[in-house]
C-alpha cells in the first residue's frame, strides 16, 4: 500500500495510458486484480482506484480501438486490438456498461484472442453482477487526454466497421516504450486504414541478435530499429535527424465540432536543434476529408523536410482518397513550410 501508489501516478490526469494499448491491456491487468483482491478481503482498496485517472483509463482504451478492429497501436502496442476482461471489472465499478460496447462483441467471437489470457477465469467473476443484455453504445465521438503521452481521438460512430476514425498523438521517445512519433496519427474511412502506425517489433527478434533495445539516449541502438525511428511513423523528419530523446510534443488545440474534428501538436521541442518552431494540425472536414498542416519557422539554417506517410490500404485502382499524401520533401530557409491536402507543398516567407 506504500508502494503501489507510485505506479498508479501515469494514469492521471485524466486516463491516457502512456504506454498505449499493448501495456494497459498488461500493467492494468495487475492493477485491477490488486484493487479486487483489496476489496474482496478487506472491503476497501484504500483509495487505490480513486488515484488521478484510473478510472476514466478504461474509457481511453475502448477509444484505442478502432472500426477496423485493430488498435491505435503507438509505443511498444500490437496492431490488431485484443479483448481486456479488466474492462468488464471496470464497467461494474464504474455502473458503466457502455464501456462494454466493443468487449461484448469480442465474446461472440472464437478466435478472440484476450490480453494476459492466463486471468482469463476472472472474466467469470466480474461477469457474474453484470446484465450483458444491457449494454448500450458509448454516448460521445471524442477523445482528448494530456500527460505524458497526449491523445486525441475522434469515432465517427459506434455500429458500422466503415465508420471514420482519426488518432493523432503527441508525447516524447523518453517515455516507457516509446517510439520516436510524436506528431504520429493514424486514419480509418470507409472500412480502410488509409494512415497507419506499423506497430512493435517482437523483442526477441531484436534481443537475439544482439540489440541493445532499452538504451533509450539520443544515440541509442534502439533508434536504430525501423519500426521504432521517426522515419517509421506518419510524422516528420527535419535534416534525416532523429527525434529529440528530451523533447515533448504537447496537443495544444484540440477540434469538436461537425466542421472541424482533429488537434493540433506542438513539435518544436522535438526539432529543437533544426527550427524555430514546428506545429502540425491533423484535421478531418465536415465530410472526413484529411488534412495535415505542418508549420515550421525556421532560422537561418537551410532544413530538409522529410514528412512520411504508411497506408495500410487501397482502393479505386489503387488510388489514394482525396485528401491523402503519402511521401513529400521540402527545402526550407527562413520560411514557414505548410503541406495541406491535395498534395499541396506550399513555403511561406515568415515576417521580417
Amino acid at each position: 500500500m506504500e508502494t503501489n501508489p507510485k505506479a498508479m501516478v501515469g494514469y492521471g490526469p485524466d486516463g491516457g495510458y502512456p504506454e498505449g494499448f499493448g501495456y494497459w491491456g498488461y500493467g492494468t491487468s495487475f492493477q485491477v486484480m490488486l484493487i479486487a483482491a483489496l476489496e474482496s478481503a478487506f472491503g476497501t482498496d484504500n483509495g487505490l482506484s480513486q488515484a488521478p485517472g484510473f478510472m476514466e483509463s478504461a474509457r481511453f482504451m475502448q477509444y484505442m480501438t478502432a472500426p477496423s478492429g485493430d488498435c491505435f497501436c503507438f509505443s511498444d502496442s500490437p496492431v490488431e486490438a485484443e479483448c481486456n476482461m479488466m474492462m468488464f471489472w471496470f464497467a461494474g465499478k464504474a455502473k458503466d456498461l457502455s464501456l462494454l460496447w466493443i468487449e461484448r462483441q469480442y465474446l461472440d467471437r472464437p478466435d478472440m484472442q484476450f490480453a494476459e489470457d492466463r486471468l482469463l477465469p476472472s472474466l467469470m467473476v466480474f461477469c457474474s453482477q453484470l446484465d450483458l443484455n444491457r449494454i448500450g453504445k458509448p454516448k460521445k465521438n471524442f477523445w482528448f487526454n494530456r500527460g505524458d503521452t497526449p491523445v486525441f481521438i475522434y469515432r465517427g460512430g459506434w455500429d458500422s466497421k466503415k465508420d471514420t476514425y482519426l488518432g493523432v498523438k503527441g508525447g516524447s521517445p523518453s517515455t516507457s516504450h516509446a517510439h520516436m512519433d510524436a506528431g504520429s496519427f493514424i486514419f480509418e474511412r470507409d472500412g480502410v486504414r488509409w494512415a497507419m502506425d506499423l506497430g512493435m517489433q517482437s523483442y526477441i527478434t531484436l534481443e537475439s541478435k544482439g540489440v541493445d533495445l532499452w538504451n533509450m539516449s539520443q544515440n541509442g541502438q534502439r533508434w536504430e530499429v525501423f519500426r521504432l525511428s521517426n522515419i517509421a511513423h506518419n510524422t516528420l523528419t527535419i535534416n534525416g535527424e532523429r527525434h529529440l530523446v528530451k523533447s515533448n510534443a504537447p496537443i495544444t488545440r484540440t477540434f469538436e465540432s461537425k466542421k472541424q474534428k482533429g488537434a493540433e501538436v506542438d513539435l518544436s521541442s522535438v526539432f529543437a536543434n533544426s527550427v524555430k518552431k514546428a506545429v502540425r494540425t491533423v484535421i478531418l472536414d465536415q465530410k472526413d476529408h484529411l488534412e495535415v498542416t505542418d508549420r515550421l519557422q525556421t532560422g537561418t539554417r537551410s532544413c530538409r523536410i522529410l514528412d512520411h506517410g504508411h497506408s495500410g490500404g487501397s482502393q479505386n485502382n489503387g488510388q489514394e482518397p482525396d485528401g491523402i499524401n503519402q511521401r513529400r520533401t521540402t527545402d526550407a530557409i527562413d520560411g514557414r513550410c505548410r503541406y495541406g491536402s491535395r498534395n499541396e507543398n506550399l513555403v511561406e516567407r515568415a515576417p521580417a
